[in-house]
């Protein structure tokens, strides 16, 4: 379950009257198809890895907006165990479009 606040939702074009992202399956609608395998993989070796060191995990990727606009996002996340020992993921999304315009990424 992904809990989500309205900016975060305007980030992706949606506007306040459009259904809300709550899910993981229904973000990855709005990720570009050339960096969904990339921005969805799951390992879970490098997972127990960053729980483990206290790290965070960073990805850029980009998105396709509603309106067909593709902007880039990057996306932090620190993970953590609730008291219950479920692992959760708090973090945000920040549109990074014009900073790579102005720097692009040397890949």
């Amino acid at each position: 379950i992904l809990y989500c606040n309205r900016r975060w939702h305007h980030i992706l074009g949606l506007s306040d009257d459009q259904a809300r992202v709550t899910c993981v399956s229904a973000f990855r609608h709005y990720i570009h198809p050339e960096d969904m395998e990339r921005a969805t993989r799951f390992n879970s070796a490098e997972l127990s890895r960053m729980i483990e060191r206290d790290e965070r995990y960073h990805m850029e990727f980009r998105i396709v907006r509603p309106d067909s606009e593709v902007r880039w996002i990057r996306s932090v996340a620190s993970l953590v165990r609730n008291g219950s020992g479920h692992l959760r993921a708090v973090g945000c999304i920040t549109d990074i479009t014009d900073f790579r315009d102005v720097y692009p990424a040397h890949e």
